[in-house]
């Protein structure tokens, strides 16, 4: 029987393979399926519930899933700016989205074209 290794980088240095994506999907799912009991049982409150289930906290996971990936830069944009605008939502601080969002997406796409490393041949 043979022993397949899954968890290689890619041959362009992306990612860090199947086993860390896997782990990261795999403890996400946990965490929300035990949320989403701990809400059917009313242990949470509303206000916490419509945290945990927020386009934010979808961003913010996304980043994350990007940082374990080790895609760190478009990681670190999408986790902070998913943390920023949770605790927008959760301290009630009214954010203008046409005032705030499409500025803030100019600076992280610059930053994004500023630090990505691009293999040239």
């Amino acid at each position: 029987m043979e022993i397949i290794e899954n968890d290689k980088p890619a041959k362009n240095g992306r990612g860090c393979g199947v086993r860390s994506r896997n782990l990261f999907i795999g403890s996400t799912l946990i965490a929300i399926g035990l949320l989403w009991l701990l809400e059917n049982f009313g242990l949470l409150t509303e206000r916490v519930t419509d945290a945990i289930f927020s386009w934010q906290m979808l961003l913010t996971l996304i980043g994350g899933y990007l940082l374990s990936q080790r895609r760190w830069v478009a990681g670190a944009v999408l986790s902070a700016s998913g943390v920023v605008l949770l605790s927008a939502h959760l301290f009630d601080v009214d954010v203008p989205f046409d005032k705030v969002a499409f500025p803030a997406i100019l600076v992280a796409v610059g930053l994004s074209v500023i630090f990505t490393v691009r293999n040239r041949n």
